[in-house]
């Protein structure tokens, strides 16, 4: 593995920098939503949004449902993953999707 990580090292997907896939910087700058409703719709116990619709994830997901650019639903799909994993409330048992119109 340490041959791998010589010969192809692991580089940011948004900047290129040598590094985790998405380095810190590059996350934080992201376009997340960090004023989810604390008050949802009286149907569910909680909701959650993961980013607004900005760049550069308005992109990504255009590119994901437009051209099937899948390496974006990977990235993104992480991303959310790290986003609900780090939250004090328990994790969803149920994940929606909203689809863009």
């Amino acid at each position: 593995m340490d041959l791998i990580n010589a010969l192809l090292p692991v580089r940011c997907e948004y900047c290129g920098a040598q590094g985790p896939a998405v380095c810190a910087a590059c996350s934080a700058a992201l376009p997340w939503d960090e004023h989810a409703s604390p008050d949802p719709a009286p149907e569910f116990d909680a909701v959650f949004c993961a980013f607004r619709l900005a760049a550069p994830v308005q992109q990504q997901i255009h590119a994901l449902k437009y051209r099937a650019q899948f390496r974006h639903a990977q990235r993104l799909g992480r991303l959310v993953a790290q986003r609900l994993a780090r939250r004090a409330a328990p994790l969803p048992t149920l994940l929606i999707p909203v689809p863009l119109h």
